[in-house]
């Protein structure tokens, strides 16, 4: 329709000429739709359908699992830490030693050297059966050796007396006063006559049990308990023992527990549950430990530094009688030789992030639904094509 020379274009009936926005987004639509009364449903497509589906969430299942496991990635580089401590954590037991026997030293090849080692370390006697002594035998003990002292007597409390006139008779009492005021009793318990009198009542038979920690210099060296008094003069380390002794020392042990550093996820300690018995006579246990100064960090960014190991162990039997004994190499006990390698083990957690989560989801659901629907065409299209030519020769 032409008005004045110029045509008027055709509204739509919205009132805006051309395509509307609807009718633009529409012709977008690359999933395009057939009816359900052109749908097509056969036995082949249902059962692609369902084994398709159990596929589907095996898949899925898997790819679950896989991101909610937290992967490590190990990287070796040169150790640089200088100056660094190193803590050897221990829990060993000794069936046939008494707690007055039991005495741990370490050493190291920078010269320093720790003997009768208490601090941080605690000594329980133990039955015959390998089970803990009670605190109520332990003080029955004690009591009758306070009871054996004379009329009036009051155990000095070495300083850690709250009040004036205070005793300490036994060893338990001692303990108690200095762990009241957040002392250290260790030292004292050597000079204490009421400790010393405990110590005695340890009866053959018995055994003990040594838990606890301590600290050396991060270098070589070795930590042992061994027969004898330990003595440290002019930067050499004796033991000192009578021959006669060798005979009842018997190095029998279990290792409940020995780590070095702190504990991370799937750490293994080689050594722990380790119980080794000596039916006769004496010997020597030697364990040859090679140190990894490892480097944890987790998922949060918290980092550990600790240490893993690898063990050989060696044990010889030792018979004075023979006089075939090479006495620098001797003496009864257990030794543990430690040495650090070079490099340094950094262990890191890896959380998979979760979108890469969600593009294997849809990968998976992508990639079986395609799959799948090429199989139920091919299934479809040659059951026709079977059909047909079925139909042409039965004619």
């Amino acid at each position: 329709m032409d008005i004045g020379g110029l045509r008027q274009r055709k509204q739509t009936s919205n009132g805006f000429s051309g395509p509307s926005v609807y009718e633009k987004i529409k012709d977008l639509d690359v999933y395009t739709k057939v009816d359900d009364d052109y749908k097509v449903k056969t036995f082949s497509g249902g059962a692609v359908s369902l084994i398709s589906t159990i596929i589907m969430i095996i898949l899925f299942i898997t790819e679950f699992n896989a991101y909610m496991t937290i992967e490590t990635v190990d990287h070796i580089v040169v150790d640089t830490t200088r100056g660094a401590k190193l803590r050897i954590n221990l829990n060993v037991s000794f069936p046939h030693l008494t707690c007055a026997e039991v005495s741990l030293d370490a050493m190291d090849v920078s010269g320093e050297q720790q003997v009768d080692i208490l601090a941080n370390l605690r000594k329980q006697r133990l039955t015959g059966t390998g089970e803990y002594l009670s605190e109520d035998i332990i003080h029955a003990e004690e009591s009758k050796a306070v009871s054996s002292r004379a009329p009036g007597y009051c155990g000095d409390c070495f300083g850690a007396g709250r009040q004036p006139g205070q005793c300490c008779n036994t060893c338990t009492e001692l303990k108690r006063a200095y762990a009241a005021l957040g002392w250290d009793s260790h030292e004292v318990e050597k000079q204490a006559d009421q400790c010393k009198g405990a110590q005695d009542a340890g009866h053959k038979g018995e055994g003990c049990n040594l838990a606890g920690f301590l600290e050396v210099n991060k270098v070589a060296g070795n930590f042992h308990v061994a027969l004898g008094e330990s003595h440290s003069r002019q930067h050499r380390h004796s033991h000192q023992f009578r021959l006669q002794d060798t005979e009842t020392f018997n190095a029998s042990h279990v290792i409940h527990r020995l780590s070095f550093g702190e504990d991370f996820p799937g750490i293994r300690n080689p050594l722990d549950g380790t119980a080794k018995y000596l039916g006769q006579g004496t010997g020597v246990y030697q364990y040859f430990i090679k140190l990894v100064p490892t480097e944890y960090t987790n998922s949060r960014g918290k980092t550990t530094m600790t240490n893993q190991f690898s063990v050989t162990e060696q044990f010889r039997k030792i018979d004075f009688k023979s006089g075939m004994v090479d006495a620098a190499h001797a003496l009864p006990g257990v030794f543990f030789i430690y040495d650090l390698s070079p490099f340094l083990v950094q262990v890191s957690e890896r959380v998979i992030p979760f979108t890469h989560f969600l593009t294997s989801v849809c990968a998976i659901v992508g990639g079986v639904f395609t799959v799948a629907g090429i199989i139920d065409a091919v299934l479809y299209h040659s059951s026709k094509h079977i059909t047909r030519k079925a139909i042409e020769l039965a004619k």
